[in-house]
């Protein structure tokens, strides 16, 4: 698969959804909370840009806008990016 295709499923199936269900979590303990606290808020907020800043890479990679090389190196970014969640996750 050509990298292009590769960074187009990857944002499909497991980044943007991975973004959803985190925001939906971040609503319910909002939602279930008397008070919101403002880091609450501004955490939300950041993980919303995020989405957007995702849903606007896919749309140029659907446009064309992004070549193979571009692609290639923003997979490797968000595989990075994944790799230290990870090691954050078992230090918890």
């Amino acid at each position: 698969m050509k990298p292009s295709e590769v960074l187009e499923k990857m944002l499909k199936e497991e980044i943007l959804p991975e973004i959803e269900e985190h925001i939906d979590d971040m609503f319910e303990v909002i939602a279930a909370s008397k008070s919101v606290a403002e880091e609450d808020k501004a955490a939300l907020e950041e993980v919303r840009e995020l989405r957007e800043e995702f849903l606007a890479m896919l749309g140029e990679l659907e446009n064309g806008d992004l070549d193979e090389e571009e692609c290639q190196g923003i997979i490797e970014e968000l595989n990075e990016m994944r790799e230290g969640d990870d090691d954050e996750e078992e230090e918890d």
